[in-house]
């Protein structure tokens, strides 16, 4: 664990309200991103890629994803290709987004524990939330998941706050009550808009560097979740 923030003094039923990321935060969604990238690469009979080279190409939107693909097997992509491929790779990755994307290790433990202590869970992620919604039933995740707040809605995306104090609004939570875990600088941003604590997870399987995070913590995984917020709260 990384601290930067000042120890404070919280309650002990602190936090009554987490909001989790979707995309690599509870879900590790590179094997999807993989196998629609490589699709695009066998179309034009170009090797694949492994997991780690898609794991660093990751994190920057689909488009530049695919630039990348493509530039790794000496392609330089231009418009309207650029496009055509990116929408491509999206139709891919609609497709195969269930059946290809893994649970982020302790992702159900964090939330069948939270749920058992009356704390409301949220999902806030910019993918779509009408995908969000498939994926959260695929891995039997609804059942923990009092909201899912998504793109599509017309509210502003992440790094803005807007879905984050909409599902604190739906609860009836304050920010101050409240917990952010994500995995990027666009959870942390939103988070602190708020404002409210943030935990970003930065394990071997992240797709962001350390040193970009500003969370109030830091972790290498969702296991560590339960000593973070006992750190946060100043029992530990």
């Amino acid at each position: 664990m990384n601290m930067n923030l000042n120890r404070l003094s919280r309650p002990a039923d602190w936090p009554r309200a987490v909001l989790f990321d979707l995309d690599g935060t509870l879900v590790d969604p590179v094997p999807v991103l993989t196998r629609s990238a490589n699709r695009l690469l066998e179309e034009e009979r170009l090797e694949p890629l492994a997991l780690n080279d898609i794991r660093n190409m990751a994190g920057c939107g689909s488009r530049a994803l695919v630039r990348e693909a493509f530039a790794a097997r000496n392609i330089a992509l231009a418009e309207p290709l650029l496009s055509r491929k990116a929408d491509l790779f999206f139709r891919y990755y609609v497709e195969l987004m269930t059946t290809h994307s893994v649970l982020r290790e302790g992702a159900i433990e964090a939330l069948s524990a939270f749920a058992e202590q009356g704390i409301r869970i949220a999902v806030v992620t910019n993918k779509p939330a009408s995908m969000a919604r498939r994926i959260v039933k695929h891995f039997g995740l609804s059942e923990y998941i009092g909201a899912i707040n998504g793109g599509g809605s017309g509210t502003a995306l992440k790094p803005a706050p807007d879905m984050l104090l909409q599902a604190l609004s739906d609860f009836g939570v304050s920010g101050k009550d409240s917990l952010m875990v994500g995995d990027s600088p666009v959870d942390v941003a939103a988070a602190k808009a708020v404002p409210m604590v943030s935990i970003a997870i930065c394990g071997k399987y992240s797709v962001h560097a350390r040193h970009r995070l500003d969370a109030d913590l830091i972790i290498d995984s969702l296991t560590s979740l339960p000593k973070a917020i006992e750190q946060l709260k100043g029992t530990v």
